[in-house]
């Protein structure tokens, strides 16, 4: 069974960097491509339980990357005042 996730940003430079940030050593299930602003992650599985398992780890996985870059933002913005 296979998934895809596409995911589209505002800019390239936070499209690679969460693309970057959810890349995985593992490729044999999980693979992650960046293409401008978009990343396209693509998840395989043996079953269907096993997808939905792997698509929700990943997806968090985003979560996280996303809310760092969003608190880099804020650090970044707060030391240039």
């Amino acid at each position: 069974m296979e998934g895809e996730i596409l995911l589209e940003y505002g800019d390239e430079e936070r499209a690679r960097c969460v693309g970057e940030s959810v890349a995985v050593d593992d490729d044999a299930y999980v693979s992650v491509e960046v293409r401008g602003k978009t990343v396209i992650v693509r998840v395989s599985a043996e079953t269907a339980r096993g997808l939905m398992r792997a698509m929700d780890d990943v997806l968090a996985c985003i979560s996280t990357a996303e809310r760092a870059l969003g608190c880099l933002g804020a650090l970044s913005s707060s030391s240039r005042r």
